[in-house]
């Protein structure tokens, strides 16, 4: 099945996908590395105390991963109504990731941080740096779902299943990500 617009071209699409993920391992394994480096050598690091609400942020993530994957079952059976609610959901548990970011956020801020601690602020930056990559992944998200609801757009496009399986493997890289951050802070 061939797309009738000329411009798509599924081989540049994989290649800036392949692109993107690639930059976005290396940059957060190069902040893991900061951080183990850090955590061994600096003598200002004091661990902190996560708060609960990450394992909270975990679930969320983890139910955005599904819910991508069951928007892609949707779309592969035509079901576009389905693939639209799939997507929404997706969106949604997405967006409570990152209020729930900010919330752990405001209770860190709260916390007396006393002295200079490196750690805390390896957190900032380890915990923003993957809230703004899922933010990114929302708007490629409210992208899919803006085409569904475009009456122009061509509702059975094989660049929308192309789309949708890049994205979804971009939240999977994401919750994988994050569970990676997750055991580093959770073993500080």
């Amino acid at each position: 099945m061939a797309d009738p617009d000329r411009r798509y071209s599924a081989s540049l699409y994989w290649v800036g996908h392949i692109g993107t993920l690639a930059v976005v391992i290396i940059t957060f394994a190069s902040l893991v590395v900061l951080y183990l480096t850090r955590s061994i050598m600096d003598k200002a690091w004091k661990p902190v105390a996560i708060p609960p609400q990450l394992l909270l942020s975990t679930l969320m993530l983890a139910g955005a991963s599904i819910s991508i994957e069951l928007a892609r079952w949707q779309l592969r059976r035509g079901n576009v109504d389905g693939y639209s609610s799939w997507l929404i959901r997706t969106g949604v548990t997405g967006l409570a990731f990152v209020i729930t970011q900010l919330l752990c956020w405001r209770i860190m801020l709260a916390e007396p941080s006393g002295t200079l601690n490196t750690s805390r602020g390896m957190f900032y930056v380890l915990t923003g740096a993957h809230a703004i990559h899922v933010a990114c992944g929302l708007f490629a998200l409210a992208y899919l779902i803006w085409g569904i609801w475009n009456p122009w757009q061509d509702r059975h496009s094989i660049r929308r299943s192309s789309i949708t399986f890049m994205l979804a493997t971009y939240w999977h890289t994401m919750f994988i990500i994050w569970l990676v951050l997750y055991g580093l802070l959770a073993a500080n």
